[in-house]
């Protein structure tokens, strides 16, 4: 998830990444929760996006549709984990910034 964030436009992404995770860990380390909030919903809105987007094409990977018209189940099983992957980053992420200390 992240190569594909930083393949794009390494600049920005990393820059967005770097504010979002400084953001997180002021969250934990008891900053203001408005402004450790506002700089990390970057990080929630990027995870979620990724999350959300690979579970809706989903089906693309399934073996003999769109993007696997091999039937290769060993790319379907790959979607799978990088899909569980982005849901297990979503929730820490969503974790750090509405309960920082949990």
């Amino acid at each position: 998830m992240i190569r594909e964030l930083l393949r794009d436009n390494p600049a920005w992404s990393f820059t967005v990444l770097m504010f979002s995770l400084a953001a997180l860990f002021a969250r934990l380390l008891g900053a203001s929760p408005t402004s450790a909030a506002w700089l990390g919903s970057p990080a929630l809105l990027f995870s979620a996006w990724a999350a959300f987007g690979h579970l809706i094409t989903l089906d693309d990977d399934y073996p003999g549709e769109w993007s696997n018209p091999d039937q290769d189940k060993t790319a379907w099983r790959r979607s799978l984990k990088q899909l569980l992957a982005k849901f297990l980053v979503l929730a820490v992420v969503a974790l750090l910034l509405f309960f920082p200390f949990l």
